[in-house]
């Protein structure tokens, strides 16, 4: 599981910086939460004592908004957490218990939505999509959108023609 974890890591620094990246953010979490309940007296059963397990629909509207406001920008779990008034553990936990997926994961789904909606615009370039939707670069962009679509934006957007 955290050699898997040091994988993606690795990734990530060959795919670009990742020192402002919502995934580097949660991927060191859960790095360092695993070796906690791998070696540290708190479990999991010792952490859920008594803490709020799922988004309440305040927190979630609130940082669908956030995301939605800042999605062209960089956007750390710190940033997220805040928001709700948790730590950045929390935070991942309340997500997964709440929706079936990590921040990250939330945060990409809305970027790639938000790419395909600017597709439809052939006036609008992939290089400047990828801005727009909060990529590092064009290649990122395209890695990503392929990654969760199965297609390339330019695949995607002559498909929709």
């Amino acid at each position: 599981m955290t050699s898997s974890l040091l994988a993606v890591l690795e990734e990530m620094l060959r795919e670009g910086d990742p020192s402002c990246s919502l995934l580097a953010d949660s991927v060191s979490h859960a790095i360092a939460n695993r070796l906690t309940l791998l070696n540290g007296p708190e479990t999991e059963a010792s952490f859920s004592r008594g803490a709020q397990r799922q988004l309440s629909t305040r927190n979630f509207r609130s940082i669908r908004e956030f995301v939605e406001s800042n999605i062209a920008d960089c956007i750390r779990l710190e940033d997220l957490a805040a928001i709700c008034g948790v730590s950045s553990e929390h935070l991942i936990r309340m997500f997964k218990s709440s929706l079936g997926t990590s921040p990250h994961r939330y945060v990409v789904g809305l970027r790639i939505n938000l790419a395909k909606r600017l597709l439809t615009d052939p006036r609008n370039s992939l290089a400047d999509i990828a801005r727009q939707c909060g990529f590092a670069h064009q290649q990122h962009f395209t890695n990503t959108f392929r990654r969760m679509t199965g297609a390339t934006p330019g695949a995607y957007r002559r498909s929709m023609n």
